[in-house]
């Protein structure tokens, strides 16, 4: 079990990626595309000083419903390896706890770039 934390521990967000299963991978490329966006728009906003973006919004909206689909994906496949293998620690399962960390993350910081590009900007 300390092998697999100490390993955790030096993983990078890189190693932790490659190894989410392919939802997961869908999910976290979704959230990075609306979070590019993201900040192209708030910043452009904040420069304009325009009214409240729409557009804005609904990425912030698009990454936290990918963040929450990938982290109940993989809390399922979680579950379902568990009952099905019973393994004697929960150690086996801490890989995808913290995979489930770093797509929560991931789609916090959109979230919070999309709602300050938004912030004290006036109502169309």
């Amino acid at each position: 079990m300390n092998y697999i934390i100490g390993t955790l521990m030096r993983a990078t967000p890189w190693d932790i990626f490659m190894m989410a299963s392919i939802v997961v991978k869908l999910m976290v490329l979704i959230m990075l595309v609306a979070g590019f966006l993201a900040v192209i728009l708030a910043a452009l906003r904040k420069l304009n000083g325009g009214t409240r973006s729409g557009l804005l919004s609904t990425l912030s909206i698009i990454a936290v419903v990918a963040g929450l689909f990938g982290v109940a994906y993989t809390v399922l496949t979680n579950f379902m390896a568990y009952q099905a293998m019973r393994p004697t620690h929960l150690g086996v399962l801490l890989p995808s706890l913290i995979e489930v960390v770093y797509v929560l993350l991931l789609a916090g910081i959109i979230w919070s770039v999309a709602r300050w590009g938004n912030a004290g900007a006036r109502s169309a």
